[in-house]
This record gives structure tokens, C-alpha cells and sequence, in this order.
């Protein structure tokens, strides 16, 4: 047997009190004597002395027993199951988790399903002793994860919980749960209190582990329509100064019901540029195009808003792109310098420069944003591992071969972009035939394309074994004229013919005009937008690391320090906000007073999808994955708490200390009145 409350068992110290008493009672028969009638009169006090005596010790234990048999029932007695197995271990923490996501803000009929949360919480706390220690799990990722409260710590914590924008899955939740359980070597339980939504209700993820014991407390809400803006992006990821912009922006409908003329508004650093509106099929998502003129300098913040309720996070989408001051291209040549080439970047936006590769010092490559190869006979070791983590880091390289090219030396480069190799070298003259003309490269080349355009010719060039996929200029009989291979985040754009009068005159040709675009195809180190909590790389000069990295954004009074490690090697730094913004919008990357870049944050679409499992749907899953170590807590909070105390098996036996008071306080009245 053991009691909830052993601590009000110290109240039977106090039952000395009435027996103290009674024992130090001086209270005193006065006889009187009658002269004819002593004898008779002495034998007839002595007889009554030993019954009022005996009468009061039964009355006294009587209501000692009654006072003891209350007070060992406010302790609650309880006998414990003999399966020690099925128990948990005294001294382990009970987790608790609370699901504070968007999808928590839900109206119900009890309140909105976060408070109904906090109310079973409340009720589960107060199920157990005084002396029992809990731990906290929510989304926020609190510090009161990593330690033990108490009842009145955990109710103050309970009781502060706020809506978090970051979704934590099941078996996430679990986990913790279990290092807990290996921390404190002991089994234990986890109370998931939640409303199940199905995106991260991952119970196929949850093992069957008897140190946790996983109680399902469900919070029911309602399934309603929504429609999300998910994400956005541009074609190229280099932004032009006072150039159309075309911006690409899926819109959701994760609804049943067809939704017609939804509005899709697009600003620009707070002012509206473009306008239009959506019709979205039922359970489909859809693209919209919008376009702008780009005339502002330097970072620009963006977003895309639309209309719905009753979910508001997922209305608005935020983006930021930062246009880079200019281009640096390595120009690597051998032998005589090309004017070519030079002359397709005497544009102030590009920092061109010729290398020749007698000269050429291959860790400077590091520091340009577009390398191209120009008719080198080969490619040595040393260059060709800087060519690689260029392409790694998002940069591009474009390669035009010599006549005299060593062909085992470029296949050696092809092999690091996949399987395609040159087989061998063709002079006969061949046209180019085929343009893509939908490739980004030729963006704003031309403003219209005609089939009856007379394209160049190639008289020698090399045959590559490589996909269709990968042509962006093919020939007559289908070999590639320029290709695209990708690797990392940039691409080898690898042409196959050299540039001279006899082998082509492809130089001479609009089609030129193609190798300005490549220089522009180099991935940021920034996207458009991140998820909150997601690190992020920002480009940097060396002077700029002197000074600590602060994240602001003045208007929601955010200004924090993240977590931040520098790569040297690509000039990029690598910030982690993690938990620390919790709203979404575009922020400033400073430095002292400076704005370095813009980042913008969003919440996590995960939740948009407003599905929910019922008890039925979760008692299913816990059989198909057999998970014994699992139960259904379906119960309003009100009846929560006497759930949990049934969970371990033991029987109570307070009811019968009651009974017992009440008999012994009959059996008192009784000796006072029919004891004569």
C-alpha cells in the first residue's frame, strides 16, 4: 500500500492531543455518607467509577479511530498493482506536451483548442501527488524542457503558454520523451496533448519502446478551408536594375469548394506593383504569374498577399533579394588573348579580367562569380578541382574547347558533372538546328524568334555522349553544339566547337549574346525566402567579420544576435537565427549601422493543411502499428483526472477509510445514549 499524500499522515500526531487530555484528567468522585447506609452506599460509587471510566475510553477510541480513518483517508490509500512491469518508476518525471501550433488558435465549443490544451494539462497535474515532478514539452522549445518542476512550476508554465509558429511532429515529441526516460533511467509517461492534425500526427514513426508510455489526449477541432500562398521565385536568380521581372507565386487551394476570383496582390517595398486575381480548383494548387519593373537599388524586400479566413498566417508571403553592386568574371585563356569575349562584358555591372593561365593563381578563383575556359588545350589537376567546388558553391563555368584540345583532359572534367564523355572530334561543316529558345540564357536575347533565321555553322567540334535534356544548342545530326551540365548549385555550360573564323562562325551570330546571360545564371548565396528557424548564408568581405551579425527588423522591435560561422574558402557566412524570431517578415542583416542584406522569414506551410485525426481515426492507428506501448485518453477535462488516476491499475481504498469514520462515529452515538 501506498498513499498519494503521505505528507497529511503527519496530522495523526495530533490524536495525542485528546489522549493527553484524558490521561491528565484530575476530575474527582466527592462521596457522601450517610450513617446508616455506608457500606451498601461505598460499593455502589466504586461500581459506577469503573463503568463511566470504561465508557469514556470507548467513547475516546471511537473518536480516534473516526479522526485517524479521515485523515489516512485525505492521504489516499492505495494498493498497488502486482504487474510491476506495467507501472512507471516513482522517481521518473511525468512528460507533458502541449500542442501550441497555429492550428491550436481554433475556436471550439469549449473555447479556443488551446486553452482546452492548458485544461487538461491542468487536470492531468492535479491527478497526481503533491510530490510527483513533471516535465514541460511545447513548440517553443522552452528551457523547462531540460529540468523537473513541480505541481505549482508546471501550473505557472501551463498557464504562459502562447501560440508558437513552429510545428513539432509526434514522434519528435517522443524522442524527447525518451531522453528523458535514458536521463533519468527510469520509465515513464507522455501525455500528448494535441488536436492531431494529420501532417504531424507521424505515428508510423513512433516505436514500440515500453520506457515511454504514450497517452493520447486528444483536443478535437474542425476541419475548414483554406487557401495558402506557398512559395514564389524567379526564372534567374540575378536581379537587373530597371528590367521586368516576372514573378512565379503558387497559390493552394486545400479546400474542397472551388474558389473563383481570388485576389493576388504583389508589393514591392511596401508599394503595390501588380495586381490580378485567381480561380483555383478544389484540392489543386496553381501558378501565378506577376510582373514589375525592378527600379529600386541595392536590397529589396517583397510580399505577396491574399485574402482568406479564418486562417491568417499562411495569407501572406515574404521575400527579399539582394542585387549584387557587380559580376566578377574570370576570363582564362592560353596563348592569345580573345577580344571576343572581352567585348560581350564592357559593361560597368561586370569586373572582367583576363587570366592567362601561365599567371593564373587557382585559389583566387574563389572570389568570381563566373569563370570561362577559353580555347585551353587542357585542364590541369589543380584547376579542375577549383572548377568543382565553384559549380559546389553556385557559380558557373563556361568552357570552349581549343581545336587541339586534349580530350582525355576534358573528360576527366565531364566525369565530375555525370557520365557524358567526348568520343572523338568531327570537321565535317554541320548547321545548328535546334535552339531552346525557353532556356533562361536567352531571357530578353530576343524579342521574338524566327524559324526561318539562318543559325551558324560548326566545321569542327567534338561529339559528347550526353541526354537530349542537356542540349540547349544541338546540331543537324543531334549532338550538342552547347550543353548545360549541372552540379551543386552552378552548371558547366560546355560548348563544343572552338570560337574561330575556320571551325564556326557561331561569334558573329545573335546567339552570343548567350554567354552574357551565363555570366548573369549564378545562384545566390541567399534565397528568396526562408522558413522561421531555418540558418541562412549571406556574401561577405573579409573587413565585414571584424564586427557581431545582428538580425532587425525595427517595426516588430526584433533585434537579435544569431549564431553565425564563416567559410573563407566560398566568402559566405552562415547565420542561424533558430528559435529566436518568431514572426514572420523581411529583416535587415547589419552590421553596426549598416545593412549587409535582407532575409525574409515565413511561418511553415506545414500546417495549412487543415485535416484532423478523430478518436476513432487514432484508436486505428495505434492497433495497425502495434503500438502496446500507446493508449486513447478521449475524455473532457473535467473527467481527465480520474482517467489518469485508473491508468496504473491500483485500487483505492480512501472509500473505505470513510466508511470506517462513519461507523465510529455511529458507534459513539451509540455508547452516549444507550450506555447506562
Amino acid at each position: 500500500m501506498y498513499f498519494k499524500h503521505p505528507q497529511i499522515l503527519f496530522f495523526l500526531f495530533a490524536l495525542a492531543i485528546p489522549v493527553i487530555v484524558h490521561l491528565f484528567s484530575f476530575r474527582k468522585y466527592v462521596p457522601v455518607f450517610f450513617h446508616n447506609i455506608h457500606l451498601l452506599k461505598s460499593i455502589r460509587i466504586e461500581q459506577n467509577k469503573t463503568y463511566n471510566k470504561l465508557k469514556r475510553l470507548l467513547i475516546l477510541s471511537m473518536r480516534l479511530l473516526a479522526f485517524a480513518a479521515l485523515i489516512v483517508a485525505f492521504a489516499q490509500p492505495r494498493i498497488a498493482q502486482k504487474n510491476a512491469e506495467q507501472r512507471t518508476s516513482s522517481n521518473a518525471p511525468v512528460v507533458l506536451y502541449i500542442d501550441n501550433s497555429f492550428s491550436m488558435q481554433a475556436q471550439t465549443a469549449e473555447g479556443s483548442a488551446l486553452d482546452n490544451a492548458k485544461n487538461k494539462a491542468h487536470s492531468i497535474v492535479k491527478s497526481y501527488p503533491a510530490t510527483q515532478q513533471f516535465r514541460l514539452i511545447s513548440n517553443n522549445g522552452d528551457v523547462s524542457e531540460y529540468q523537473n518542476l513541480t505541481q505549482e512550476q508546471i501550473r505557472q508554465k501551463i498557464t504562459t503558454i502562447q501560440p508558437s509558429a513552429f510545428p513539432l511532429a509526434l514522434s519528435s515529441v517522443y524522442k524527447k520523451a525518451q531522453e528523458i526516460a535514458h536521463e533519468s533511467k527510469s520509465t515513464l509517461r507522455l501525455f500528448f496533448i494535441s488536436d492531431f492534425q494529420k501532417i504531424t500526427s507521424d505515428f508510423e514513426n513512433i516505436p514500440a519502446d515500453s520506457s515511454v508510455q504514450l497517452h493520447c489526449v486528444p483536443v478535437f477541432n474542425t476541419s475548414f478551408d483554406n487557401i495558402s500562398v506557398d512559395s514564389c521565385w524567379f526564372d534567374s536568380p540575378f536581379r537587373l536594375h530597371n528590367a521586368i521581372e516576372k514573378l512565379h507565386i503558387t497559390v493552394n487551394n486545400r479546400s474542397d469548394a472551388q474558389r473563383t476570383n481570388t485576389a493576388v496582390k504583389l508589393f514591392i517595398n511596401d508599394t503595390l506593383k501588380s495586381l490580378t486575381s485567381v480561380n483555383l480548383e478544389p484540392r489543386k494548387q496553381q501558378t501565378v504569374d506577376l510582373e514589375f519593373v525592378n527600379n529600386s537599388q541595392g536590397a529589396t524586400s517583397g510580399r505577396v498577399e491574399i485574402d482568406d479566413y479564418p486562417i491568417l498566417y499562411d495569407n501572406t508571403y515574404y521575400f527579399s533579394f539582394n542585387k549584387a553592386a557587380h559580376i566578377s568574371i574570370a576570363h582564362i585563356y592560353s596563348g592569345l588573348q580573345s577580344s571576343n569575349i572581352a567585348a560581350l562584358f564592357k559593361n560597368d555591372f561586370f569586373k572582367f579580367q583576363s587570366i592567362n593561365i601561365s599567371a593564373l593563381d587557382y585559389a583566387s578563383l574563389a572570389h568570381y562569380d563566373c569563370i570561362i575556359l577559353d580555347q585551353l588545350p587542357e585542364i590541369p589537376s589543380g584547376l579542375l578541382q577549383m572548377l568543382v567546388a565553384a559549380s559546389n558553391q553556385g557559380k558557373n563555368i563556361v568552357a570552349i574547347p581549343n581545336k587541339t584540345s586534349n580530350i582525355q583532359s576534358y573528360n576527366t572534367l565531364l566525369a565530375q558533372f555525370g557520365n557524358q564523355r567526348i568520343t572523338e572530334q568531327d570537321t565535317a561543316k554541320i548547321s545548328i538546328a535546334r535552339v531552346d529558345f525557353r532556356h533562361q540564357i536567352f531571357a530578353n536575347v530576343f524579342e521574338k524568334t524566327d524559324k526561318e533565321t539562318q543559325l551558324p555553322f560548326v566545321r569542327n567540334y567534338f561529339r559528347i555522349d550526353a541526354p537530349v535534356h542537356t542540349h540547349i544548342l544541338s546540331l543537324a545530326n543531334n549532338y550538342a553544339a552547347l550543353l548545360q551540365l549541372k552540379q551543386g548549385k552552378g552548371s558547366l555550360f560546355l560548348f563544343t566547337m572552338p570560337f574561330n573564323a575556320q571551325s564556326t562562325n557561331f561569334t558573329q551570330s545573335p546567339l552570343v549574346m548567350a554567354i552574357f546571360n551565363m555570366a548573369l545564371y549564378v545562384s545566390q548565396p541567399t534565397a528568396l525566402a526562408y522558413t522561421l528557424g531555418e540558418p541562412f548564408h549571406i556574401a561577405f568581405e573579409t573587413k565585414q567579420t571584424d564586427h557581431a551579425f545582428h538580425i532587425v527588423n525595427r517595426q516588430l522591435q526584433v533585434d537579435i544576435i544569431p549564431q553565425f560561422s564563416i567559410d573563407y574558402s566560398n566568402f559566405t557566412v552562415k547565420l542561424n537565427p533558430m528559435n529566436m524570431i518568431t514572426q514572420a517578415g523581411t529583416y535587415s542583416v547589419m552590421q553596426r549601422d549598416s545593412t549587409i542584406a535582407y532575409v525574409s522569414f515565413n511561418y511553415d506551410r506545414s500546417e495549412s493543411q487543415a485535416e484532423f485525426f478523430s478518436a476513432d481515426e487514432i484508436t486505428q492507428l495505434l492497433q495497425s502499428y502495434q503500438l502496446s506501448n500507446a493508449s486513447l485518453i478521449n475524455a473532457s477535462h473535467e473527467n481527465l483526472e480520474q482517467n489518469v488516476r485508473s491508468l496504473d491499475g491500483d485500487t483505492e481504498l480512501w472509500r473505505w477509510f470513510v466508511l470506517v469514520a462513519l461507523l465510529c462515529l455511529i458507534g459513539e452515538v451509540f455508547i452516549i445514549r444507550f450506555w447506562k
